[in-house]
């Protein structure tokens, strides 16, 4: 199954001049596009609601206590009195 993406444009999309000169060091994270693309997905219809469309900020889930990770040591792991004492 191939997906049809619905394209919406930019409505104030960056200009060429601007563009090129980004792009003349562009750095990872500091540059951004003016469109990016989204797919919805559920376990009833699949990957469906293809989309490419105006760069926006998007929400996320807050985390879930599962998503938190914890630190634990084993017993041979943990500072002694004798290695934190020099």
């Amino acid at each position: 199954m191939s997906l049809q993406f619905e394209i919406q444009p930019a409505t104030n999309p960056t200009s060429e001049k601007e563009r090129a000169a980004r792009l003349v060091d562009p750095g990872f994270g500091r540059i951004f596009t003016d469109h990016m693309a989204v797919v919805r997905y559920n376990k009833a219809k699949g990957w469906h609601g293809a989309r490419v469309e105006s760069r926006a900020n998007f929400p996320l889930d807050r985390p879930q206590p599962s998503c938190t990770t914890r630190r634990r040591y084993s017993k041979a792991s943990r500072p002694t009195s004798a290695t934190t004492a020099a």
